[in-house]
């Protein structure tokens, strides 16, 4: 019953599922209380495999984060869910930011976009955010690279504006992510071999 409950009070953050199984961004709808469910216990078993992320390269060794890393569009819905649930531990929610690293750049945008949301309610802790916006640069960083799309500038500039924010992140993003110059970096480096 209380799993009922919490989908009834999310389904404004979930994106329905298209007919050719694809997920259209910015449409609201709601989510089969299966699926969210199957996700958590997905992101469950991903949690008690990989440990305490100190290290989150570990999640690679876990098959069944690679199974949602490598083709995370079918769970973006879910995913959104899990970080909008207040019982889900902040591992967890740490977990499925990585696992949508892949997304298409406009799911990515949307699902930032929820999460900021929820952080900017007081709902999640922002550096849920900040983990799901900007991962280490070894993994992907699609909103550096793709600043300049009109989607990516606007919630960048909504990210900057973010008092929830550290100001450390607020500068990072006006004076380098939209100035271009966080993506310049990132390609030195993947020139340079020290990141993919």
């Amino acid at each position: 019953m209380r799993r009922r409950l919490l989908i009834a009070l999310i389904p404004s953050l979930l994106v329905p599922a298209c007919s050719d199984g694809q997920r259209k961004t910015g449409e609201m709808g709601n989510i089969p209380m299966s699926d969210l469910v199957q996700f958590k216990q997905r992101i469950d078993e991903i949690a008690r495999a990989a440990g305490d992320l100190t290290t989150p390269d570990d999640l690679f060794r876990v098959k069944r984060f690679l199974e949602v890393y490598e083709a995370p569009s079918p769970f973006v819905t879910a995913a959104a869910g899990l970080y909008a649930d207040p019982t889900e531990t902040r591992l967890h929610k740490e977990i499925t930011g990585y696992s949508m690293q892949r997304l298409p750049v406009d799911q990515l945008v949307w699902l930032v976009s929820q999460v900021a949301q929820l952080a900017s309610e007081g709902k999640v802790d922002p550096r849920l955010v900040d983990r799901l916006a900007f991962p280490p640069l070894n993994w992907r960083v699609q909103l550096i690279m793709n600043y300049n799309q009109p989607n990516v500038r606007n919630l960048l500039e909504r990210l900057a504006q973010m008092p929830e924010l550290s100001e450390e992140r607020r500068a990072h993003i006006r004076d380098q992510v939209l100035t271009g110059r966080a993506r310049e970096e990132v390609l030195e480096l993947r020139e340079m071999g020290q990141i993919p």
